[in-house]
This record gives C-alpha cells, structure tokens and sequence, in this order.
C-alpha cells in the first residue's frame, strides 16, 4: 500500500537490503529468479527507490544478472512464471536502460518460446503482461503477434480486466502489428467494459485515434 508514507519508506530500506545480496544470487532457482526479479521490480515503482542512486546501481546489476540467468532457461518455466519475468524485466529496464543488458533478447526469447507452445496453454493475464513488456521494450515479433491475433480472433478476450484490454490494444497499435479483424474484437470488448479508469480510458482512445477506419468504441 501506498497510502501512507511509512510505507514508502519501508520500501526503500528493503530495496537498499535486496541491493546488497548480489553474492547470493548464484543460489537461487532459476523459479526464485522470477520471483525476485518481480519484487524489485515492484520495488522499482515506488519514488524513493528510483531517486536512490545506490538502489538503482544495485537493481541495474541485478537486471543484468536476471536476464543471464533466465535467457536460456525460459523453455523450463512456467507460464506464469514467463508472464512474471517478462513484466519484471520490462519494469527494471524503465528504470534506467542499458543496451549493454539485453532485455530484448530476453523478450524475444518468451515470445518465441510462448508461440512454440500455442497461447490456448496460457491464462488471458499472462499473455497480456507479456505483451506488455514487448511493447514496452520494442520487441517486435511478428510470430508471436500473429499468434496472439489469431487467438483473440478465435477466443474473444474472456478474462482480460481493463488494464489488461487497454495495453494489449496499446501493444498492437504500437507494434503496427493488428488487423482489422483483431481491431473490432477489441473494439466491441471495450465497448461492453464497464471498469475502465481514466488512464485506461485515455490509452483505449488513443489507440483508435490511431485507427481511424475502425469504429471507435464508446468506452464507459
């Protein structure tokens, strides 16, 4: 929670503590791998630890040493773990990008394995924190997205909230990688929401801004 400052300020100390375990790193299963990877990458959000120079050096590290670790190892995991690892890294590179780490090959590295093993196998969450981090890192794979358009065209988008509607329509627009069809899945599923924020208000309206032969949908 941030709704109190304490709180904040919990998050720093623990983010100053996890920075100083880089010994350790060495031990952890490649399954503790992702799940640290998504706690500092949660702790990465938070103001005071991004305006910590020390934090971010330490998180910096560790994102390199998370992407190493989990490159080759992305056929052994879970989809959810793949879903965790690619929203995490995604996260630690907004902090501060370093092309000497490469994320994006990271990201491609899920985004083929995920085509590989056919999207039906993962849960509607799961494919969208993926695209997510595609977009966000400019990781353009056409397999994937070919894949992950056929399946909302088949599918339907059941199970994606409003977060998850507003980036993956986001993730296509940016990547120029929908279709028409795609594009009116997505439209008439926005139009039937009903929990939208206004930050995923504004990004569904920029994406059809962006479309302008496909009906926008009147997002509630």
């Amino acid at each position: 929670s941030r709704d109190a400052k304490e709180n904040e300020d919990r998050a720093l100390k623990v983010a100053k503590a996890a920075v100083k375990c880089h010994a350790l790193f060495p031990e952890f299963s490649v399954q503790q791998v992702v799940y640290f990877s998504w706690a500092l990458a949660r702790l990465s959000t938070v103001p005071s630890v991004r305006a910590d120079n020390e934090v971010v050096a330490g998180l910096l590290g560790f994102k390199k040493l998370i992407v190493e670790r989990a490159t080759p190892e992305v056929s052994a995991l879970t989809t959810k773990n793949l879903a965790m690892v690619s929203w995490a890294t995604a996260h630690l590179h907004k902090v501060r990008q370093d092309q000497t780490v490469p994320v994006t090959m990271l990201l491609a590295a899920v985004a083929e394995d995920c085509s590989r093993r056919g999207l039906r196998h993962f849960a509607a969450g799961e494919l969208a924190s993926i695209v997510w981090a595609l977009s966000k890192c400019q990781v353009h794979h056409a397999g994937f997205y070919n894949k992950f358009r056929a399946h909302l065209v088949d599918n339907g988008t059941t199970g994606f909230s409003s977060q998850d509607l507003a980036n993956v329509i986001c993730a296509f627009v940016n990547a120029e990688q929908g279709d028409d069809d795609v594009y009116k899945v997505l439209a008439d599923s926005c139009s039937k929401n009903t929990s939208f924020n206004r930050l995923e208000k504004t990004m569904v309206n920029w994406a059809f801004s962006q479309l302008p032969h496909i009906p926008a949908p009147k997002v509630q």
